[in-house]
This record gives structure tokens, C-alpha cells and sequence, in this order.
């Protein structure tokens, strides 16, 4: 159960940075240049917690694989 609910999560999370990368790459080609900013500091340490959580079960699920 509990492998299955992190491996939904992970494919989850994998489309939505996806897409976060991908309107931020796309905003670049239109604009030219995008600055990003984050004026309140809790949603920017709650965005730095929830992207180092999506890297850590990223590498966790690359490992598991790997010794597949």
C-alpha cells in the first residue's frame, strides 16, 4: 500500500514540476527574460520543503529502480 501511494505521488509530482518548468521555460521564449520572485517567506520556505521532498522521493524511486 504504502509503495503504491509513493509511487502515485511521485508520478504526481513529476507532472506538476514538469509543468512548472515548462510554462517558466515557455514565459522565457515569449518575454525574453523572467524574474521570478516570492514576496511572503513562508510560502517560499513551504515551496523550498515541497521541491526538496519532490527531489528526495525523486532519487528514492530512481534508486529503487536501479536495483531492480
Amino acid at each position: 500500500m504504502w509503495e503504491k501511494l509513493k509511487e502515485i505521488c511521485a508520478s504526481a509530482f513529476l507532472i506538476a514540476t514538469t509543468i512548472w518548468l515548462l510554462g517558466h521555460l515557455i514565459a522565457i521564449q515569449v518575454c525574453g527574460v523572467v524574474a521570478i520572485t516570492e514576496g511572503n517567506k513562508w510560502i517560499l520556505w513551504t515551496e523550498i520543503v515541497m521541491t526538496s521532498l519532490i527531489l528526495i522521493l525523486a532519487i528514492e524511486r530512481f534508486i529503487k529502480k536501479l536495483k531492480q
